[in-house]
């Protein structure tokens, strides 16, 4: 009887051991399996050669406000704000998703206005950096075939597949747009604008902002509320893709153009994001011929305490200037932002020349067509002078000349 005793208190005892090693073995396995998934492939965009040929942040962007568009075209250029660094996280979970961003925020540290966590540049007190962090603890992470995102649990699911089935063609035009290309930065979808900023320093109108990653939340631009809409009002529905899809697109822009070495003029990173993303103002030549500003104050953005009407005004007068760069491209090869991306990270112009480069560069043979100058008669006309026009859609198809200077 007592071998019988003994001979199961053995078993029992190997079977506790091996129970504890089965345990001790799912819990590693777990442990790496959460490690994957909030780290991510190194690379997450594959075949980074199909998604641009040639080399380009923050979605760098300063804090910018919007209304619906349907009740002011020109406040929608606001409603995005960019940032460089990222928030301290505090408990486990949302330090490991802080490790897993600095791994791909850029290394470039640029003189540019949107380099805080949260775009709270006086700093994050310790109560709100610790909220911040759990906040963003609760995102998990959803991924397509090719892409994932941080999502928070309430954003709905059809809004989730929205932004991840955009991503690889966003990021295509983006880096075709700028003849640049960079790593992917991280994408964070908020459940609503309200949300957001709470967690953050953007302003009362902000829908997105960058501060290393890509900050996102859906907005109900048809009644104007700040949730989500239902699959069934297929009108609001689509209102809400195209915002989704340009405040996507827009801060790609400012990513690669950060992570290239772009910092300054910010008149180029809020111009061109809004041409390639297709979000500029409706207003737009409106305001820039009501209210004047000189080229010479652009480089830097809109002071922190501008009012929504004065950085409507920047925005409008970035979105001017480079869209008069753009049509001065006509029948030009080798015209293009990358040629200005170029001037500047090579050193060849600084920040706040390259508007007068780029003109005399693309406007050399105009120049004698113009009364005083082919820019200056831009700005009184709000368009060509008639005889640049006609120059301007006549002239042969030559390669620009920056090449020969840089």
């Amino acid at each position: 009887m007592a071998h019988k005793l003994l001979m199961r208190v053995r078993l029992m005892d190997q079977w506790a051991r091996s129970r504890r090693g089965l345990f001790a073995l799912a819990t590693v396995g777990a442990m790496l399996l959460a490690v994957w998934l909030l780290d991510g492939p190194s690379s997450w965009w594959p075949d980074r050669s199909d998604v641009v040929k040639d080399a380009r942040t923050p979605r760098g962007k300063l804090a910018r406000g919007a209304q619906s568009r349907n009740e002011n075209a020109s406040a929608h250029a606001l409603a995005r704000q960019d940032g460089l660094n990222r928030p301290q996280h505090r408990d486990r979970h949302t330090r490991d998703e802080g490790q897993a961003v600095e791994r791909r925020r850029t290394s470039v540290q640029l003189d540019v206005p949107w380099v805080h966590p949260g775009m709270c540049e006086e700093g994050m007190d310790p109560p709100m950096r610790a909220e911040r962090g759990k906040y963003l603890a609760r995102f998990r992470v959803v991924r397509s075939e090719t892409d994932f995102v941080h999502a928070h649990p309430d954003v709905q699911r059809w809004i989730i597949e929205e932004v991840l089935s955009n991503i690889r063609s966003a990021a295509k035009r983006v880096s075709s747009d700028l003849n640049l290309e960079a790593a992917a930065p991280l994408i964070w979808v908020h459940p609503d604008p309200a949300t957001m900023r709470k967690h953050s320093c953007v302003n009362d109108n902000a829908v997105a902002y960058y501060d290393g990653a890509i900050h996102l939340a859906p907005l109900d631009q048809a009644s104007g509320a700040s949730e989500g809409v239902e699959m069934d009002d297929e009108r609001r529905r689509r209102e809400l893709v195209s915002e989704l899809r340009q405040s996507l697109t827009h801060e790609l822009v400012h990513h690669v153009l950060v992570s290239n070495g772009v910092g300054k003029p910010i008149w180029l990173q809020e111009g061109v994001a809004t041409m390639i993303a297709g979000d500029q103002p409706a207003d737009a030549y409106a305001l820039f011929k009501k209210h004047r500003v000189e080229v010479s104050t652009m480089t830097d953005g809109p002071a922190p305490t501008a009012t929504l009407g004065e950085a409507n005004v920047y925005y409008a007068h970035a979105y001017v200037m480079v869209d008069f760069l753009d049509r001065l491209c006509l029948k030009r090869t080798g015209c293009g932002w990358g040629e200005l991306t170029q001037a500047l990270t090579s050193g060849a112009v600084l920040p706040e020349e390259l508007f007068d480069w780029a003109t005399g560069e693309r406007a050399a043979d105009l120049a004698a067509s113009a009364e005083v100058s082919v820019w200056q008669d831009y700005v009184e006309r709000g368009n060509f002078a008639p005889a640049t026009y006609e120059l301007l859609l006549h002239r042969p198809s030559t390669p620009v000349h920056s090449s020969d200077r840089l």
